[in-house]
């Protein structure tokens, strides 16, 4: 199956049994000159060969080089030539270039001896590849160089035929999976079940950042498709830019997958197979339009060439909540930079959250970075909420810079010997509410009645108001204004406002009032939920709270009086009240008491027929 500059050859979908090529096949990866020295993750394509016969092409020294154009050198950490040489790696080094992946550990453990390997007994391997078997490949520099060839790695042996077996993944572990097939695979057609991200962690050679070993790109689930996370096509990165499309691993890749708390499988099966190829050198895709914010890390090396490093994406809709779960995607640490998001002490590379608000803020975690100057850009899509504005903040410098919701934003910075300079927490983004409005929103809520949903908001200091208007989503982001009210004389006090949906549909059912000024200003409430049909339930939203607004959803439960208490982990309940559902489907919200403090405590439910349920309640803020 051959691999070359023009692209790679495959084995199309077969029977799912197997069985369907007998005998040897030789199978091929091309790797390009045109990135740099620096690791891959690959994954075996056939068994019956050790490392040493397959991608050392059975040659016994650095010296060796019988197949010019195939194989690569591999050294293994030992103090002498002859010892590695013995263990069949080519020469003695300080560093191991050939790594395997530890689940119970979570660390990259070395290959011990590439004669006694053999290719097909790990689902994938960190190689170092420097070009082909030439012996001059040792020469020049080591980070930033170019390789100086292109190679192809091959082996022979029994393909990977027929489905291939389901791989359980613990609990909050990661697994290294690798696609054995000659053939590319079309991630929206391979199997995953229980607490599995449905997200793929990817490893790009062309990242080089300041240290030119590469970096992982993130595949997330977005809609219909998968995104790349932080991409860079050309001659930054192999993949599209961040945010844009991207659903296929190549053939002969390795790739990380994790679960949030609990285990989850992922099976690849022939009809996860797909067509083409592009050796992740030739970029391509569409841009994946939602409200995110995109943050890219590039560094500038002491020739000027400005290389992109990591990055990260946030992603913003209603649906999503605050707290980690499966819909946040872990991040694996490179070789060189890391330019992660820190959530709940947790290093996240994709994060998925509620709607901005007031004081929401992006946590960054920078890490590796060398003493050279650096830039970050900040990407926006979609977030075009008035009023709201967002500053990147740098402790190190003290400064507080306007970043755009609107267009790109890029701010350099530089890494001196001061280790504060370099700390992992230098850099956040905060948003922040501008020229709020003298109303204010003391609560909304909606409710189910009969076919329709009533929609209910109550304002105090009522002041220059022209009018509210209601807007209304099915998905929790593109709100549209669906009905009008002028806003009343009254100005001081509380003043109520209902409104009817006399075309609710069936699933869920977001709205949030918008208030316009007489000066055309605008401020908008929280976002309240109706879900008609669906099994009965409550849920708590926003969770984590900012502020101290609470909302319950209520979906078709029994009407009645409903006691709720807040109680800490010392067992002390520091808030109590009723609310009084109607029936059906509906909205209920409060405040908590600005005594209560950031941290994690049980919101007690009990409903009319004294049935219990008690969920985790974490405050963020309080104001």
């Amino acid at each position: 199956i051959k691999s070359n500059s023009n692209g790679t050859g495959r084995i199309a979908a077969g029977n799912v049994a197997g069985g369907y090529i007998s005998g040897n096949v030789t199978v091929e990866r091309f790797i390009p000159q045109n990135t740099f020295k620096g690791w891959r993750l690959l994954a075996p394509n056939t068994s019956g060969e050790t490392i040493n016969q397959a991608w050392q092409e059975g040659q016994s020294s650095f010296a060796s080089n019988t197949s010019p154009g195939f194989g690569t050198m591999i050294p293994g950490k030992f103090i002498t030539i002859a010892q590695a040489q013995a263990a069949g790696f080519d020469s003695a080094s300080q560093s191991p270039s050939l790594f395997k992946y530890d689940q119970a550990t979570d660390n990259l453990l070395a290959i011990p001896n590439t004669n006694a390997t053999q290719l097909n007994s790990e689902p994938g391997y960190f190689i170092f590849i420097r070009g082909d078997r030439q012996p001059n490949q040792f020469n020049g520099p080591f980070v930033n160089a170019p390789a100086a060839t292109s190679t192809t790695l091959r082996s022979k042996g029994t393909v990977f035929q027929g489905d291939q077996g389901i791989i359980t993944v613990p609990g909050a572990k990661f697994a290294l999976v690798g696609n054995h097939y000659a053939s590319a695979l079309d991630l929206r057609n391979i199997t995953i079940g229980g607490d599995l991200v449905d997200a793929y962690e990817v490893w790009d050679p062309k990242l080089a950042g300041g240290f030119g070993f590469g970096a992982y790109q993130t595949l997330t689930r977005s809609g219909a498709n998968y995104v790349v996370t932080p991409g860079g096509s050309g001659a930054v990165g192999n993949y599209p830019v961040s945010g844009s499309v991207y659903n296929t691993i190549e053939s002969g890749a390795a790739f990380f997958v994790h679960t949030n708390t609990l285990s989850g499988t992922i099976q690849i099966k022939e009809s996860s197979k797909t067509s083409g190829s592009n050796l992740v050198f030739r970029p391509g895709g569409t841009l994946a339009e939602s409200s995110r914010l995109i943050a890219n890390l590039y560094a500038v090396n002491n020739a000027g060439r400005v290389a992109l490093a990591d990055g990260n994406m946030v992603t913003f809709d209603a649906a999503y909540n605050d707290g980690i779960d499966k819909m946040d995607v872990r991040k694996s640490p490179n070789f060189g930079e890391n330019f992660g998001i820190v959530k709940a002490s947790t290093d996240i590379v994709v994060e998925r959250r509620s709607l901005l608000i007031d004081k929401d803020t992006i946590f960054f975690n920078t890490n590796q970075l060398r003493q050279l100057p650096y830039k970050i850009e900040i990407v926006p899509s979609n977030l075009n909420q008035p009023s709201l504005a967002a500053f990147l903040e740098d402790s190190y410098t003290g400064t507080s810079t306007p970043v755009s919701l609107y267009d790109t934003t890029t701010y350099s910075f530089m890494v001196d010997a001061n280790a504060a300079s370099s700390a992992a927490s230098r850099f956040r983004i905060i948003f922040r509410q501008q020229g709020a409005l003298p109303v204010t929103f003391t609560s909304i809520k909606a409710a189910q009645a009969g076919s329709n949903i009533a929609v209910e908001w109550k304002v105090a200091n009522q002041i220059n108001i022209a009018k509210y208007e209601v807007e209304k989503s099915v998905t929790g982001s593109n709100f549209a204004k669906v009905g009008t009210q002028a806003a009343s004389a009254v100005n001081s006090g509380t003043v109520t406002y209902t409104w009817l949906d006399e075309n609710a549909a069936t699933g869920a059912n977001f709205y949030r009032i918008k208030s316009v000024d007489n000066n055309g200003r605008v401020a908008y409430s929280s976002i309240v939920k109706v879900t008609i049909g669906g099994k009965p339930a409550i849920t708590v939203s926003p969770n984590p709270v900012q502020g101290n607004y609470v909302n319950l959803q209520f979906t078709n439960r029994q009407a009645g009086k409903y006691s709720i208490r807040l109680i800490n982990i010392a067992g002390q309940v520091l808030y109590s009240r009723t609310v009084i559902h109607a029936g059906g489907s509906a909205s209920q919200s409060f405040n908590l008491p600005s005594a209560i403090f950031r941290g994690v405590y049980n919101l007690e439910i009990v409903a009319p027929d004294k049935t219990k349920q008690v969920e985790k309640l974490i405050i963020n803020t309080v104001n």
